[in-house]
């Protein structure tokens, strides 16, 4: 069996954000991003294998605006299993 467990950050100063009711994207506010993956692999035999991958994410936006530090749009788990 092959294990993979990464831990991650990013720190942005802004990102592009799509604002739906206009139609374009524009700067938006610094963010911080942290999250750990795990993927699994392992071959039973020459015609049955395992694969499952899941996804821990924290997005948010860095500053004092609390109530509004969400970012939209963010998926938080994600689990994909083949």
């Amino acid at each position: 069996m092959n294990t993979s467990v990464p831990l991650w950050s990013l720190d942005l100063d802004s990102r592009l954000l799509y604002v739906g009711d206009v139609g374009n994207t524009g700067a938006s506010r610094p963010s911080e991003r942290k999250g750990i993956e795990m993927e699994n692999y392992h071959q039973f035999n020459n015609w049955l294998s395992f694969d499952f991958d899941l996804v821990l994410t924290d997005a948010s936006f860095s500053g004092i605006d609390l109530a509004e530090n969400d970012i939209p749009g963010v998926m938080i788990v994600l689990n994909l299993a083949d």
